[in-house]
């Protein structure tokens, strides 16, 4: 998420604890996104998959509801990168 875009998402008024989950959550899509690049990278395209479905059904879904009233541009173009990540793993022969 880009740097002004995220503190205009956390800007907002959610709850202290939602804004935590919230962050929590962030962090583990950014994690789990450089681990999908690092399995790839690995010619492991099953565990990738799996991984980026993880980062989306896992940690995006948890965020998408707070998401979408503050900034519906951002959650509508997350929805549609996960949706390209997740068709191009899809496509590519598992190993």
């Amino acid at each position: 998420m880009e740097l002004h875009r995220r503190e205009a998402f956390y800007g907002r008024s959610l709850g202290r604890f939602q804004e935590g989950q919230v962050r929590n959550d962030i962090d583990s899509i950014r994690l789990k996104l450089d681990e999908v690049m690092s399995i790839y990278n690995q010619n492991d395209t099953s565990r990738a998959l799996a991984t980026a479905g993880s980062a989306y059904l896992d940690s995006y879904e948890n965020i998408e509801i707070p998401l979408r009233p503050i900034d519906p541009g951002l959650s509508l173009e997350m929805e549609i990168k996960f949706a390209e990540l997740l068709n191009s793993f899809h496509q590519m022969p598992h190993t």
